[in-house]
């Protein structure tokens, strides 16, 4: 299986106390296997969802988000052989409003 390549993902930055959020990744040689995943930062793996060769979706974890301020994003064909690109969403604590 081609190893993938990860062009873009959305949301590039998302609320750190939003729980699970689902993230579109955009790239070339994504494969329908049972094996798709994503990985987040060095060890976190989880199930993508195919939509094409070109575009899946992976959940972020909330508990990952809570305690990183950036999380790194590989793909896996075979869940084995991660992308050696990489692309990263940004992780931002909510904002206080101090006064009206």
């Amino acid at each position: 299986l081609p190893t993938p390549t990860i062009t873009a993902v959305t949301p590039i930055v998302v609320p750190k106390d939003v729980g699970d959020t689902v993230i579109t990744i955009v790239g070339s040689d994504f494969e329908d296997t049972a094996t798709l995943s994503c990985r987040f930062g060095a060890t976190t793996i989880v199930s993508a969802t195919y939509t094409s060769s070109s575009e899946i979706e992976c959940t972020l974890p909330g508990t990952l988000m809570a305690s990183s301020a950036e999380v790194d994003i590989y793909i896996s064909n075979d869940g084995q052989t991660f992308s050696i690109w990489k692309r990263r969403v940004e992780v931002l604590s909510p904002l206080t409003v101090l006064s009206v």
